[in-house]
């Protein structure tokens, strides 16, 4: 008996050395160390797709890359998802590249997405995305690429672009967005068509969504008000 025991001890510390030493911010998956918040960004786009919502599956949809537990690129394509993009998608705070091609995901860009500073290449593209383009996506000055063409986008192009007008990607076209365009800066190439209808505005009147007109005077009241 003592011998088997002998025999079994070594076997036991070895194979505690295969079992992931995660830290408190991390999940084991599979004998890999995933830092949590990250797989529950996955989980809410497997919620909202109605897909299985385990750890374990959710670490295959689309294409991923994790590095030291952290996800940096991920991509789905051709109806993987559908649903909305979750607002958690702000937590993806080492994410470097997104890429969601021909997807049919619906609603808005969450605001959120400007948490992710580290993003290099940002497409959304050839989807049913709906809504104003955040503002904030525009401060997200490390992008080298940026394409939210061919979806449904309406309202106007935020000034905040002007922060992007040199880079070497960016396509808004095949939208809905309206005029003006932002006058700081040389876009209208990068705008491209846009497939939409814009409200016509009365002189003194401004649209800031693109549906509805304002009185100028009314605005720079608001404006004084808000600084």
């Amino acid at each position: 008996m003592k011998k088997i025991c002998y025999i079994l001890i070594p076997f036991f510390i070895m194979g505690s050395h295969l079992i992931a030493d995660c830290t408190a911010a991390q999940t084991n998956v599979g004998g890999t160390c995933y830092h949590t918040a990250d797989l529950d960004v996955l989980v809410a786009f497997a919620t909202n797709s109605g897909l299985s919502t385990e750890y374990g599956d959710v670490i295959g949809i689309g294409t991923q890359n994790w590095i030291n537990g952290r996800l940096t690129f991920v991509g789905f394509y051709s109806g993987e998802l559908s649903g909305s993009i979750p607002s958690e998608i702000g937590n993806l705070t080492e994410l470097s590249q997104l890429y969601i091609f021909a997807s049919p995901l619906t609603g808005t860009i969450p605001s959120s997405i400007s948490s992710l500073t580290k993003l290099t290449a940002l497409y959304i593209k050839d989807g049913q995305i709906t809504g104003t383009i955040p503002s904030s996506i525009g401060n997200l000055t490390n992008l080298s690429a940026l394409d939210l063409s061919g979806n449904d986008l309406t309202g106007l192009v935020p000034n905040s672009f002007c922060n992007l007008s040199t880079i070497p990607t960016l396509d808004l076209s095949d939208n809905n967005l309206c005029e003006p365009y932002p006058t700081a800066c040389d876009i209208t190439n990068d705008i491209g068509t846009q497939d939409g209808t814009c409200v016509d505005c009365e002189l003194g009147e401004l649209s800031v969504n693109g549906e509805t007109c304002y009185s100028q005077n009314d605005l720079d009241v608001l404006i004084t008000f808000a600084t």
